[in-house]
């Protein structure tokens, strides 16, 4: 693998990647649409958009999400969206605090050059990745971490524009 560390771009996703987080933000949009009294049905289906909709940004999400309220016969739930969108807020940044480290791929990550080869990437919110990740990992600096407002898509394009290297793998 030494060609790939001397030659390639690494771009880190951080959820489920870095931090074992799917599934805890699952169960987080779950809650935040419960506490506001989405039926279990509207439920299932918003959390069947967030699923297949990962590097979306949380806005993308809950935009989805009043869509679906729409399509479903019910448009008071779209009421309650910034509430639910503020609880889901206030849920994931705990969360990232909590979150595990997937052990692996940190080992992995620790032997390549994070000084100019390596970037993370997430539809999450820029600034809550960039307040946590540093402290669980201090070889990532918040100025390589990319993240919501902007898609992850979008971050990936960015980070490739403004690099010099031929290769990028995306992890």
């Amino acid at each position: 693998m030494t060609f790939i560390h001397n030659e390639s771009l690494h771009i880190f996703d951080c959820d489920g990647v870095i931090l074992d987080s799917n599934f805890l933000k699952i169960d987080s949009i779950k809650n935040a649409l419960k506490k506001v009294g989405v039926p279990d049905k509207i439920i299932k289906l918003c959390v069947s958009s967030f699923k297949i909709n990962f590097g979306k940004t949380r806005d993308s999400h809950f935009l989805r999400f009043t869509e679906i309220f729409l399509d479903e016969g019910f448009p008071h739930l779209c009421n309650f969206i910034n509430e639910a969108k503020s609880i889901y807020s206030s849920n994931v940044v705990e969360l990232y605090s909590n979150a595990k480290l997937i052990s692996e791929n940190v080992q992995f990550m620790k032997k390549l050059n994070w000084q100019s080869d390596c970037f993370v990437v997430s539809g999450s919110s820029q600034n809550e990745l960039r307040a946590i990740l540093p402290r669980k990992l201090n070889f990532i600096k918040s100025a390589i971490i990319f993240g919501g407002p902007n898609e992850k898509n979008i971050n990936v394009a960015k980070i490739l524009k403004r690099s010099s290297k031929n290769n990028a793998i995306l992890y």
